[in-house]
């Protein structure tokens, strides 16, 4: 992947030389009027060789990434149980960017009945111009923050949505605990 490694300082900010090589940050008003930079979090799967060599193989150990849109890229965060590693893609060396919705049916209690609810979870997938792919999971409670971040106009000819054609999953309550309802 056309990935650069990028150095964080003492706080976990990113150093004015990486900022600049990515074009730079926005302003506070630019933040504002583009509803925020920033996307709720996800989970690395495979596909960034950085990410994989601080992974312990330790069972049930996620790897929690969020992203951040800079004028002309796209920082991505990893934290692994307090490990913590950066990593930038410019805009312009991203290929496509395939979020796959599937659906999950919930069941819960609402006062005295019983309400059904379908919310869904997400398989995220950010290719480059060399067809490298970079493996995400969705959370069902990201999943709307996360489909309306790559929403934004600098994805616009890139981002492509599309449903799961099987049907719903099935969750009884164990997913209410994860999210608002």
């Amino acid at each position: 992947m056309l990935i650069i490694n990028l150095n964080l300082d003492k706080n976990g900010d990113l150093t004015r030389q990486d900022k600049a090589c990515f074009g730079g940050e926005y302003t506070f008003f630019e933040k504002v009027k583009r509803s925020g930079i920033g996307s709720g979090k996800v989970i690395y799967k495979s596909g960034i060789p950085e990410f994989d060599a601080i992974a312990r193989g330790v069972e049930n150990e996620l790897g929690f990434v969020n992203f951040e849109l800079l004028k002309n890229g796209l920082i991505i965060r990893l934290n692994q149980n307090q490990r913590i590693k950066c990593v930038g893609i410019k805009i312009t060396d991203v290929r496509a960017i395939n979020l796959t919705a599937s659906r999950i049916e919930i069941e819960y209690k609402q006062h005295v009945r019983m309400v059904k609810k379908i919310v869904y979870r997400g398989e995220l997938e950010i290719i480059d111009e060399q067809d490298y792919k970079t493996g995400f999971e969705v959370f069902a409670r990201d999943y709307e923050d996360v489909r309306r971040f790559f929403q934004k106009i600098e994805f616009e000819d890139k981002f492509r949505h599309s449903m799961s054609l099987n049907p719903p999953e099935k969750d009884r309550g164990h997913l209410l605990d994860l999210m608002k309802v």
